[in-house]
């Protein structure tokens, strides 16, 4: 934490965060102008690079392409200076990482003391994908946090609140597409009993999208544009398409996207209280980290919280679980020595990969493992049930 919140860290990282562009952009939309207009991109090309930047010129162009109802998140600090800003949204950013393993704690039912999540709560305070979405101020933290209250509110059975959640969360809406996709698919496992999910979502969405057209009219092919502008200055491509390639990277999202969506349907009608749920669940989230395009920095690692706590559930023998605590820690005391001691350049590059990469390939393997082992016995059991044909 002392590498985020040093005095000269917090200071340099200010105006190079993902949080400047949304709020300018949100400051600029409650002024009259749209947040996804050239002038708008101008000024935060500016404050980033010096200078507004020319047709061609190959840098981040640091645009607001985010849906525009993000404005309504960030409405309320449109008053202060951006250092206020700065100060408020990173305390706030820690709570709510604070708050995360006790909420999923809650939302997959599993028991444990008062000492025990406390350290969960600091332990996540100090891995990698915490301390780059705290350095950057990335909007990836409140998205997890709606996704988690909406899993919690499934499981406590309050469906229109849930989908209310899921509804806030796709203010990224790359993070939040697999685990709304596992979602579509249980609630087409009933129906009758959980209309009220797509009904919450559904409703809060339009209010939300309602909203911001009133405050930036014709937003929707804005954004759009956003988007397509967006893959041109920014590497989009998947965690598989940009470790194996297009053709074999292709391959293996078809692949593990077909796995996916054969284990959601076994799954689809398990209520939010079985393990079925649960694993279905976190594996959405695995599949959105090897598939889902713009999703590979670090941050988005906090999504991966529930597999981890289902695959250490189900590895057995401490020998497991110290391999499986290795990997999220060995990553960060790589990022405290590139920090501490200065490491050359090419070093630095090449362990931020590794710490890009890795993590999420090791989670979603072992959740991908779990699974095809719950499908395999199931399987078994199954087949084993044969009645007795003469009875």
């Amino acid at each position: 934490m002392l590498l985020v919140f040093n005095p000269v860290s917090f200071a340099n990282y200010g105006h190079n965060g993902d949080l400047f562009p949304r709020w300018y952009g949100t400051v600029a939309a409650f002024s009259g102008t749209s947040p996804y207009s050239a002038e708008v991109s101008g000024e935060i090309q500016r404050t980033f690079h010096g200078h507004a930047l020319a047709p061609g010129e190959e840098k981040d162009e640091q645009r607001f392409a985010n849906p525009a109802y993000v404005i309504f998140l960030l409405w309320p600090l449109t008053t202060v200076d951006f250092w206020t800003v700065k100060i408020i949204s990173a305390l706030a950013m820690v709570g709510m990482i604070m708050v995360l393993p006790l909420l999923w704690l809650d939302a997959l039912g599993r028991k444990a003391r008062l000492r025990s999540r406390l350290a969960m709560s600091f332990f996540l305070l100090g891995l990698v994908p915490t301390i780059h979405a705290l350095r950057l101020q990335q909007l990836a933290i409140p998205v997890v946090l709606f996704v988690t209250l909406g899993f919690l509110f499934i499981r406590r059975g309050q469906l229109a609140w849930a989908g209310a959640a899921f509804a806030l969360s796709t203010i990224k809406p790359q993070m939040a597409l697999a685990p709304l996709l596992w979602l579509a698919i249980w609630i087409a496992g009933d129906w009758k009993g959980r209309w009220k999910l797509a009904a919450g979502f559904v409703a809060t969405l339009a209010a939300l999208s309602f909203g911001a057209e009133l405050i930036v009219p014709g937003w929707i092919p804005q954004f759009v544009d956003g988007l397509r502008a967006y893959g041109h200055y920014a590497d989009t491509r998947p965690l598989l398409v940009f470790l194996l390639g297009g053709f074999a990277g292709g391959l293996a999202v078809a692949g593990v996207l077909a796995f996916f969506l054969a284990s959601a349907a076994r799954s689809r009608r398990y209520p939010a209280s079985t393990p079925e749920f649960a694993g279905a669940m976190a594996l959405s989230f695995c599949v959105g980290a090897l598939c889902v395009p713009a999703i590979r920095g670090p941050y988005n690692h906090l999504l991966l919280i529930p597999a981890v706590l289902v695959v250490a559930d189900k590895m057995q023998g401490i020998a497991g679980r110290i391999i499986f605590l290795a990997l999220l820690v060995v990553p960060t005391l790589i990022a405290a020595a590139n920090n501490i001691l200065q490491l050359p350049a090419t070093l630095v590059v090449s362990t931020a990969l590794v710490m890009e990469c890795v993590p999420p390939l090791c989670i979603a393997v072992a959740m991908i493992v779990v699974e095809a082992r719950s499908f395999r016995d199931a399987l078994s059991a199954r087949l084993a049930f044969r009645p007795d044909s003469s009875l």
